[in-house]
């Protein structure tokens, strides 16, 4: 067993030996390394979207085909992970008096200059995925992407969010009804105390 241990540690000092000695790489590698490197970091709209971080009471307007809306409400939690490249939502709540919960995802994909978002949740087991961008003062957010529709074909659909200070956003979703564009879902979240 003395002898097998030996053995391995030995071939793993060659190896680290070998690698070591092909550290040195050729200048198209060494620019490729750096060119990816840029986008390895988080940037400035990772820092705007900080603002949203936090513990926010929720109150969610629906329109669900009527002129008035139905109200909801709940409580929804957004921290930063990976190190300040995510921001991570988790919504607690009620709709329609049932349990609803949500989990997002909201990034900023710095090569392809776009901001990316994720969101599931408990009314269905499909995801919803949009792409979007921000405006140079973080404090509008717009995306656009495709979810089911009430007779369940696709249906194009557009956020906004407006930060409005440092305890209050609001995020709007407009669907396509008929061809037309209308909203279907207003959330203000105010920070809670």
């Amino acid at each position: 067993m003395k002898k097998l241990s030996a053995l391995v540690l030995c071939c793993c000092l060659v190896a680290s030996t070998a690698f070591a000695d092909d550290k040195k790489m050729d200048p198209a590698t060494e620019a490729a390394m750096a060119e990816m490197m840029k986008y390895a970091n988080p940037g400035p709209q990772h820092e705007k979207l900080k603002a949203m971080v936090g513990t926010w009471d929720a109150t969610i307007k629906s329109w669900m085909g009527g002129p008035e809306p139905t109200v909801s409400s709940g409580v929804m939690k957004n921290e930063m992970m990976l190190g300040g490249r995510l921001l991570a939502s988790e919504y607690k709540g009620k709709f329609m008096d049932q349990s609803f919960d949500g989990y997002g995802l909201t990034g900023y994909d710095i090569k392809a200059g776009k901001l990316k978002s994720f969101w599931t949740d408990t009314m269905s087991t499909a995801w919803m995925v949009f792409d979007g961008g921000m405006s140079t003062d973080g404090k509008e957010l717009t995306s656009a992407g495709t979810m089911d529709g009430m007779d369940g074909k696709p249906m194009q659909v557009r956020t906004v969010t407006k930060i409005d200070g440092a305890d209050k956003h609001v995020y709007t979703m407009y669907g396509q009804v008929a061809g037309k564009e209308m909203p279907m879902m207003e959330i203000t979240y105010n920070r809670k105390k």
